[in-house]
């Protein structure tokens, strides 16, 4: 579920959303924001007196239930997922789960929880074991709803589950990367969300008379920094996340200052890799969003750097067979254009090489060192770009061993089009 930044919205807004929590404090839901986590719900299904359980994300149409490992893609950025399955699955094997639905007379729930993996699952250094923490129980806040949930809690307090989970991760061999993985035993604590009481919170809330400020983001991420996590007192809360108990609404208020700065460490490398990220009221193209823009350029398809050029190949087969036209008459009146983008390839590989060294360097100053399982994300993206490359590679190669009127000549420049927009 999405959650906005309460201080990036506009002054009007903000203040008209701290007026209501001071307004109506009982209306709402105070909780600690974690750092770090994966999210995921458990699927509770009742079939006559057999329980089963599965593993579901949110989506915007119904969502699909996951009984198996072999439904979870086999790729290290989905070893959260593999995990939240297995502590799923493991709480239906040693909690009494038959019985609540039947108390509460309910088919199928879904709780949504965080999963947080390892000592340091991102930014802070929690120090504690893996942690799966119930947050909310999706669907109607009905008084049936929350009664359940309530009791849900109370049978996995305090109790952990020891769980064997395939984890895969990609090694370097023979100058390449390679996929493997192994069975991996482990250990999840679950832990209580944190919950604050208005008044707890009223140092953050005081200052809504200065959100019409220009210091309001300041005075609001002060008032985070006063609060301890409850996973490790000894470090501050990443922030607060206030939902609406009835319009389910969320907002969240983080430690800007201190987290993210230190999340930029390990999302400015993930995000120059592909995708791009706001910075300094700045939007940061990746290295490929430029490379393609320069593509564009040297092709004569402007179109070809925009979105609508992915709807064009996917959707309109005219518009896309007009985009491959235009870059063919202009190869055809300068063909120096392919030697143009050979070139601008070998330049954007040349930088992702160097954007790689920049990343292990900085792992080995990192102190203390990021967990592996971060480590693998960021690993994961380098080596889907990598995959792609190859395949953008191949029509390029072609495009050089084929005369202009070959018929397969316009193929082959369809498809390196293509693959320049669809990653």
């Amino acid at each position: 579920m999405a959650i906005e930044h309460l201080t990036n919205l506009d002054a009007e807004a903000s203040a008209k959303v701290v007026a209501a929590i001071r307004n109506r404090p009982s209306d709402f839901r105070f909780t600690e924001k974690y750092d770090g986590t994966c999210n995921a719900s458990m699927a509770i299904s009742l079939d006559g007196d057999e329980v089963k359980v599965g593993l579901t994300r949110p989506s915007k149409n119904k969502p699909e239930i996951i009984y198996s490992q072999d439904h979870i893609s086999s790729s290290p950025h989905h070893n959260c997922l593999r995990r939240a399955l297995e502590v799923f699955q493991a709480i239906g094997n040693q909690i009494h789960l038959v019985r609540l639905l039947q108390k509460h007379d309910e088919k199928e729930v879904i709780i949504e929880f965080e999963i947080l993996v390892g000592l340091r699952p991102n930014t802070i250094k929690y120090g504690t074991n893996n942690t799966a923490i119930p947050l909310r129980i999706l669907g109607p806040q009905t008084v049936n709803n929350v009664e359940i949930f309530e009791e849900f809690c109370r049978l996995i307090k305090g109790e952990f589950f020891q769980i064997n989970v395939p984890i895969y991760k990609y090694i370097t061999e023979n100058g390449g990367m390679n996929l493997t993985w192994n069975i991996k035993s482990e250990r999840f604590d679950v832990h209580m969300i944190k919950e604050y009481s208005f008044d707890q919170l009223d140092s953050i809330f005081r200052f809504s008379s200065a959100l019409e400020h220009a210091g309001r983001v300041d005075l609001l991420n002060k008032g985070v920094k006063l609060i301890g996590s409850s996973l490790n007192v000894s470090v501050p809360v990443e922030g607060v996340v206030i939902q609406h108990k009835v319009t389910n609404t969320l907002y969240k208020i983080v430690n800007k200052e201190e987290f993210t700065k230190n999340n930029n460490l390990i999302w400015d490398v993930r995000s120059m890799i592909a995708g791009g990220r706001m910075k300094n009221g700045t939007w940061r193209k990746s290295y490929y969003q430029v490379m393609l823009d320069d593509m564009a350029e040297i092709l004569g398809v402007p179109v070809l750097k925009t979105p609508m050029a992915i709807k064009h190949f996917r959707e309109d087969h005219e518009k896309a067979s007009d985009m491959v036209e235009r870059a063919y008459t202009n190869i055809l009146a300068a063909n120096s254009i392919l030697e143009a983008i050979r070139n601008r390839y070998d330049k954007y590989n040349r930088d992702m090489s160097m954007l790689y060294l920049k990343y292990v360097e900085r792992q080995s100053k990192d102190d203390p060192p990021y967990d592996e399982e971060i480590n693998e994300r960021t690993e994961q993206s380098f080596f889907h770009m990598l995959t792609h490359n190859k395949k953008i590679l191949e029509p390029m190669d072609k495009l050089f061993h084929l005369d202009f009127e070959d018929a397969k000549f316009r193929r082959f420049l369809k498809k390196l089009m293509y693959r320049l927009v669809i990653t």
